[in-house]
């Protein structure tokens, strides 16, 4: 009985947080959604997103416009046709999503009410025995009072509900549950147990706003956006020169039926999870629920139909019986960590972060505060969701003795979400379906894995060492995986981006490396730079080395610090394999300095090639020591497999380092060592400088081998279930622990504010070629969009209106049809070419030439052909029928050049 009260506090506890936790993630998705598709609509319906007008002239976002630009006939007739959105447009439109599902959450009882043709309690209750017994059932739930009951007489289910709002509900008795009073008074006990639990819980509330926000989200966002999108593609597809748009316009169309799924599934998973929590409830409160589920006792289905049942489950709003049953066997099920909830979380961490890319970081990429938001927003929604839930979890599983949840599994489905959102935001993939480099995308999955992994290993760590101090450890956990994620966030928005977009990520470095002439050893110079050059790409994400050095030194200080006792696990082990791996540094260093000595060639030609060369191999020591601490690590520390191998090889890497430090600035000194200095001299700060950058990209890519070490180890050994129980450790050791962790932080600490005043290399002709062809994709494609589209349509539509009225006049000759058809089409042609005139020149220089030959043949050979239609001239009609063929070759031309550039970049 003691422990029985915490548990049930705990409980309510976890019931409040998860479905609130529930409910805010589908609070997020809709409004992320709603945002996403409303600037899309914008944009459909003739607003210009933001500076689209600019673009179009050619102009880069972030610089002054040219003057002449802002003056211009072309800028003056776009603004005017596609005025930018109302300032006060967005935010009224966001603000009348939460106002119109207030108000609907507001007249939702009223209206269930008026619905239901519901009596008083009284009327039916002549003894008030039903009312007594409801009286009792409150008490024991822990009711101030009894809410306002009615009773529906019609209903002949067995059944109760509770609606209204949580501080005023309403209980509603059906006809046929008050028949079973007397005939199975425990089924009618349990039924009324289960509905006053959701009053307890405090699921009324949360259940009609739920409801409010999906109809509301279904009227005002999802079917006009639809519907307006349909309408735009029958259009489009519909003219000749809009080919490109097809696969834009059907992504643009599948993307509500996306998001219409995701909203659902989040919505039915906040309505099942509170029914789970109800059930467990009624039961601690004495419901008898060996009899829940009726007919729904039949056994599970087999094979796949088990499947197809789990699936169709997801899309109901109540959870069948067999899993109601599951969750009252084993109520550590409720605190688990469910598929879902991570893949919901994923994918509106995407959408959160392909809005805040698209209205801040295009629109003002040089905005530093723009770009902070962009990535602190989706770092903190997914510590808040997916980080608080598995430390949940794992708390849970401590206090009640049950196994924890894999933290590494939620974490993967998380990363699955944000790959599957990243897919369809349209931000790595616009004019096909996959990226240029698929492969990329699934570093989006492996960061979500990590970031689960290591949330659940240090969170048990904790508890580990300071069982008693569990809630103190939310802060340093919590907040070194938010910087984890904000590192990585910024580093996928300016880099992953763009590695994913590159159809050949390494193309033509191999040829500038080989130019290099460092003989035999250029294989191993091609694959050093290529890696430092990509590597570079995370050192140059604000606090990426930080937070780096923060995932293995955070664990390092809980685990140094933690009080000893029988469950803290050993330190000494990791810290061991660090040092084996750090020995294995010095060897490889040692032999790398003397066979490069006997190598190397003379002194007058050690230039730039030999001192890349000596840092590939120095580097390669340095990582393969790490990747034996890491590997010696995670088999020796099962339970904490991935921040025992980060601590070590981490700790190999820096132990490696005060060998290369030493030896390097003492080069000269050893005369079998000898290779780069000419001579013995002691030049310690000009040998930390020459290899402070190496270092900070050895010590990324032995984070990278850590984790796939540690990954690679659990994968082999997953029938491991655990460790023994670790020895505790006396004083002494305490010490020594707290030693090794303060050398170690120390180092680690110097070395990051020795990085933070280095100059750093350009970390962005990586991408250079990609940005710019990016650039050119955006400016094209608002220059087409704005005004090129309706020119190419304008003079498609004439063409073929003549190609088809040529035939028809083969088939049943007409003068006066032919006469009158002809001056349609020229006049269209003349039109279109003016049109086309007046209009901004085509921003790509390879496409301007075909433009402007374009729009001079439309414009003369319409002309021409009108001078035939006033006055006769045959000449000029051949001569404008001659321009028109030459300006329809010309257009066909220009329309596939036009589908090359928008796809370059993409």
């Amino acid at each position: 009985m003691t422990k029985s009260v915490p548990r049930a506090r705990l409980h309510d506890r976890s019931a409040t947080a998860g479905t609130t936790a529930r409910f805010a993630l589908l609070v997020v998705l809709i409004l992320a959604s709603s945002v996403f598709m409303a600037r899309m609509g914008l944009v459909a319906a003739g607003f210009s997103d933001g500076g689209a007008c600019l673009l179009a002239g050619g102009h880069v976002p972030n610089a002054d416009p040219p003057p002449e630009l802002l003056r211009s006939q072309a800028y003056q007739r776009c603004t005017a046709q596609h005025s930018p959105a109302p300032p006060w447009l967005a935010p009224a439109a966001l603000a009348a999503l939460p106002i119109a599902a207030g108000a609907l959450f507001l007249l939702l009882p009223a209206w269930k009410a008026r619905r239901g043709r519901f009596v008083p309690l009284a009327e039916v209750d002549d003894d008030g025995a039903i009312r007594r017994d409801l009286e009792r059932f409150a008490e024991l739930a822990g009711l101030s009072r009894l809410p306002r009951v009615v009773v529906d007489p019609a209903a002949v289910s067995v059944g109760a509900v509770v609606f209204g709002r949580t501080g005023r509900p309403t209980l509603c008795l059906h006809g046929g549950l008050l028949t079973r009073r007397t005939t199975a008074p425990e089924d009618f006990r349990g039924v009324l147990l289960h509905e006053l639990a959701h009053i307890r819980n405090g699921d009324i509330t949360l259940t009609y706003a739920t409801v409010a926000l999906w109809r509301v989200f279904t009227g005002l966002v999802l079917l006009p956006y639809a519907a307006g999108f349909l309408v735009l593609i029958a259009t489009t597809l519909s003219q000749d020169g809009a080919r490109y748009v097809g696969l834009p316009a059907v992504r643009a169309t599948v993307l509500p039926l996306f998001l219409a799924v995701l909203v659902h599934l989040a919505r039915a998973d906040v309505l099942r999870t509170r029914e789970l929590h109800a059930d467990a409830t009624a039961a601690r409160w004495g419901a008898d629920t060996r009899r829940w589920g009726g007919a729904g006792d039949a056994a599970p289905p087999p094979g796949a139909r088990r499947v197809l049942a789990r699936l169709a489950e997801l899309w109901s709003t109540h959870p069948g019986w067999q899993r109601r049953r599951a969750a009252l066997g084993e109520p550590a099920s409720l605190f688990t960590l469910p598929a879902l909830p991570m893949l919901l979380t994923g994918a509106a961490t995407t959408l959160i972060n392909g809005n805040l890319w698209a209205h801040l970081a295009l629109e003002l990429p040089g905005a530093w505060l723009g770009r902070l938001v962009m990535t602190l927003a989706p770092a903190l929604l997914i510590t808040g969701v997916v980080g608080v839930g598995i430390r949940r979890a794992v708390l849970h599983a401590a206090r009640t003795g049950h196994p924890a949840p894999s933290g590494a599994r939620a974490g993967l489905w998380l990363g699955i979400g944000m790959a599957v959102g990243e897919l369809f935001v349209s931000r790595i993939a616009t004019t096909r379906w996959l990226p240029g480099q698929p492969v990329v995308v699934l570093l989006l999955v492996a960061a979500g894995a990590v970031f689960g992994w290591w949330v659940h290993q240090t969170t048990h760590l904790w508890l580990s060492t300071r069982p008693g101090h569990a809630r103190t450890g939310a802060v340093p956990v919590l907040a070194t995986a938010c910087l984890g994620l904000f590192a990585w966030f910024w580093w996928w928005a300016h880099s992953g981006v763009v590695l994913a977009n590159l159809g050949d990520p390494l193309g033509g470095w191999s040829s500038t490396l080989v130019a290099l002439q460092t003989g035999d050893h250029a294989g191993i110079v091609d694959s050093a730079v290529v890696v430092s050059a990509l590597t570079n790409t995370v050192l140059a994400s604000p606090l990426a080395l930080l937070a780096i050095v923060a995932a293995w030194a955070v664990p390092l200080w809980i685990w140094a610090t933690g009080p000893a006792g029988p469950s803290r696990p050993p330190l000494r082990r990791p810290l061991l394999a660090g040092a084996l791996g750090g020995v294995l540094c010095w060897a490889g260093i040692v032999g790398t300095k003397a066979v490069l000595h006997g190598w190397s060639p003379p002194l007058g030609q050690r230039g730039t090639p030999f001192a890349l060369l000596y840092q590939a191999w120095t580097s390669t020591a340095l990582l393969a020591g790490a990747v034996l601490a890491a590997t010696v690590a995670s088999v020796a520390v099962p339970r904490h497999r991935l921040i025992a191998a980060l601590i070590a090889a981490h700790t190999a890497v820096l132990t490696g380092f005060a060998v290369v430090w030493v030896l390097t600035a003492s080069d000269g000194c050893i005369p079998p060592l000898a290779t780069l200095a000419p001579g013995c001299q002691w030049r310690p700060a000009a040998a930390l400088q020459g290899f402070q950058f190496q270092l900070a990209v050895d010590l990324v890519l032995s984070a990278l081998l850590a984790i796939a070490a540690a990954g690679i180890v659990a994968a082999l050994r997953a029938r491991d279930r655990g460790a023994a129980p670790p020895r505790p450790g006396g004083p002494g050791r305490r010490g020594a622990r707290l030693i090794c962790a303060g050398v170690l932080s120390a180092v680690a600490a110097g070395f990051l504010l020795a990085d933070a005043v280095r100059e750093r290399p350009d970390a962005e002709h990586l991408g250079e070629e990609i940005q710019a062809a990016q650039m050119r994709s955006s400016q094209t494609a608002a220059w087409y969009t704005l005004g090129a589209m309706e020119v190419l349509g304008r003079y498609g539509d004439a063409h073929n209106g003549l190609r088809a009225l040529v035939t028809e006049m083969l088939r049943a000759p007409d003068a006066a049809a032919l006469h009158s058809g002809i001056r349609a089409a020229c006049t269209e042609f003349d039109r279109a070419g003016r049109e086309g005139r007046a209009y901004f020149p085509a921003p790509d220089p390879a496409m301007a030439p075909h433009w402007e030959s374009f729009v001079s043949l439309a414009e003369a050979g319409g002309r021409d052909c009108l001078r035939w239609v006033h006055h006769g001239d045959e000449a000029a009609l051949r001569a404008g029928l001659d321009r028109i063929t030459r300006a329809t070759h010309t257009r066909n031309a220009l329309i596939e050049q036009l589908n090359d550039v928008l796809a370059e970049s993409r």
